[in-house]
């Protein structure tokens, strides 16, 4: 079973209240893995960023 499948699983067995956090947390890391920095929509997310990829691209 793949990591995202057994996630679901565990998803469902949680409360609804844990389960839409839990979805808007994996939610919100897909958005910065997937989208470039000047698109994001958390400010500490953007910083964090520019932290991480500003130190590669000197």
């Amino acid at each position: 079973m793949c990591c995202s499948c057994r996630r679901l699983e565990l998803a469902e067995r949680l409360s609804y209240d844990r389960r839409s956090a839990l979805l808007a947390l994996m939610g919100r890391q897909i958005h910065q893995r997937v989208t470039p920095p000047h698109t994001t929509i958390s400010a500490t997310a953007h910083a964090t960023q520019m932290r991480v990829f500003g130190r590669r691209r000197g």
